[in-house]
This record gives structure tokens, C-alpha cells and sequence, in this order.
């Protein structure tokens, strides 16, 4: 079975080398914190999702969330910036998507990750400021 810490633990390697602003390091925190200091990428919660009919295959493939915080004080601009987060060209170091597929075996930890959704875009109160974020989930598979 995969072992969940030192998955997000690659994952945190890996996300700490998209850039912002274009060469500050984005914030990453594998706990959910009690204050954002943002852009900020927070690995959430993970859920097995077991796949009993995969044939002779044994294994777990597990999604885990991953949450993007940006600032709210321009509304215009937190849009764009989730956008260049989310972006797979043109943006470079800025590309959650580029970062997590440089490894996608985690360094070898799972057989792969892969982003199977962005959902949720709009705004999340942490404490009592607002931020513009978006839900990106990973499945990440590792058979035995």
C-alpha cells in the first residue's frame, strides 16, 4: 500500500517549484494552516478509492485535494493568476500541472499521479479574510 506521507511529501517537492511573481517560491503547506499567507497551495485530505474489477492487479489509488489560495484584493487579477496556475503552457515555472508532471512517480513512491479535476473556483473564507481558490484533485496509483 502507498504510503500517504511520503506521497505528500513528494508532492510538497515538487509544488514548492512553481514561482510567483516571477521568481518568489508559492507557499506550500502539507497541513491545512490557521493563517494563509497567499498564493498559497494546501494539500489537503486524502480519500482511498479502491478499484476491485482492475483484473489480476492489486493496489489503491488514492485522491488527495489540493487547494490554490490567492489574494482577493483584486478580483480581476486573483482570476488571471489561478489561471496561470492552472495553465500547461506559456507560463513556465508558474504551472502547478507542469511541476506535479515533471515526476509523476513521486520519486518513485507511486506508479503515477495525474490532476483528474479543477473544480470549485470562487471564493474561500479561512478565518475571517477572503481569498479566490480553486479544488484540484490528484489521483495518484500505486499497485502492489
Amino acid at each position: 500500500m502507498a504510503d500517504l506521507n511520503a506521497i505528500r511529501a513528494g508532492l510538497a517537492v515538487l509544488l514548492r517549484t512553481v514561482t510567483h511573481d516571477g521568481s518568489n517560491q508559492i507557499n506550500v503547506a502539507t497541513e491545512f494552516p490557521d493563517q494563509i499567507v497567499p498564493p498559497l497551495i494546501v494539500l489537503g485530505p486524502s480519500l482511498p478509492n479502491y478499484h476491485p474489477n482492475i483484473g489480476t492487479t492489486t493496489g489503491v489509488d488514492l485522491l488527495i485535494l489540493i487547494f490554490l489560495y490567492v489574494s482577493r484584493a483584486n478580483v480581476r487579477n486573483a482570476q488571471r493568476q489561478i489561471n496561470d496556475f492552472l495553465s500547461t503552457s506559456g507560463v513556465g515555472s508558474m504551472s502547478i500541472p507542469n511541476a506535479i508532471y515533471t515526476d509523476v512517480t513521486l520519486g518513485g513512491t507511486v506508479d503515477s499521479v495525474q490532476i483528474t479535476d479543477v473544480r470549485d473556483e470562487g471564493r474561500y473564507t479561512v478565518g475571517a479574510t477572503d481569498y479566490i481558490g480553486v479544488e484540484i484533485e490528484l489521483e495518484c496509483i500505486k499497485r502492489d
